[in-house]
C-alpha cells in the first residue's frame, strides 16, 4: 500500500529531492501540495480531502503553528514532518495527549529518560 503524502511551502528543489528519494523507495505518492501564501484551514481541509498520511512542511509556513493545531489532535492518522527551511534537517511531530499536571509530568518524565 502507498503512503499517501502532502507537502506544503517546499520549494521546487525541494520538492524534486523529496520525489527523487520516493523513487528508490518504492510506495510513496504525492497527493497535494499547498503554497505558503495558502491559510491553515484550507491547507487543513485538502489534507483530509487527499487522505494524506503524512505532511511535509518547512519552518518557513507563516501560519505553522495555526496548522499545527489543526493537524496534531490525538488520534490523528497524520503523521508530520518539519524541515528547515535550508532542508538540512527534519522533525516528526505528534501529539502527547492530555495537558493536565500529572499527564505534564509524566511527558517531561519520558523526555527525561
Amino acid at each position: 500500500m502507498n503512503t499517501r503524502i502532502f507537502l506544503i511551502d517546499m520549494p521546487r528543489m525541494m520538492r524534486e529531492i523529496i520525489r527523487a528519494a520516493l523513487t528508490q523507495r518504492p510506495g510513496g505518492d504525492i497527493v497535494g501540495t499547498a503554497q505558503n501564501s495558502d491559510r491553515a484551514r484550507q491547507v487543513a481541509l485538502a489534507i483530509n480531502s487527499t487522505g494524506a498520511e503524512v505532511v511535509v512542511l518547512t519552518t518557513g509556513y507563516h501560519e505553522l503553528a495555526d496548522l499545527l493545531l489543526r493537524l496534531l489532535v490525538p488520534g490523528s492518522p497524520v503523521h508530520l514532518l518539519i524541515m528547515t527551511a535550508d532542508g538540512r534537517e527534519a522533525f516528526h511531530c505528534q501529539p502527547l495527549g492530555e495537558t493536565s499536571p500529572e499527564a505534564l509530568r509524566n511527558i517531561m518524565d519520558r523526555i527525561e529518560r
